[in-house]
């Protein structure tokens, strides 16, 4: 029986200043930091996890779509690894 997938929360550290800046920033866009670096962590998992640990983690979680693992690994694998994360398109 495939488990429920389960979230944490993450903490790091980071300049106040420019954390204000961050989210006033991309408060006038309409979007939360925390959107954002969701956004990012997952296309992090997609990039940097295998395709094969990825199919493994399917099978345990309900959350997972077969479509999103194909289209993100074609799109990682043609992706330079010293590109930085943009999330504006």
């Amino acid at each position: 029986m495939p488990k429920k997938e389960k979230k944490i929360s993450v903490s790091l550290s980071f300049p106040e200043y420019k954390l204000e800046a961050l989210a006033l920033a991309l408060e006038e866009k309409g979007v939360s930091l925390e959107e954002e670096l969701e956004q990012y962590l997952a296309k992090l998992y997609q990039k940097k996890v295998s395709a094969d640990v990825r199919k493994f983690l399917a099978g345990k979680y309900k959350e997972y779509e077969q479509t999103t693992l194909v289209n993100t690994s074609q799109a990682a694998e043609r992706e330079p690894e010293d590109q930085v994360f943009d999330p504006q398109p």
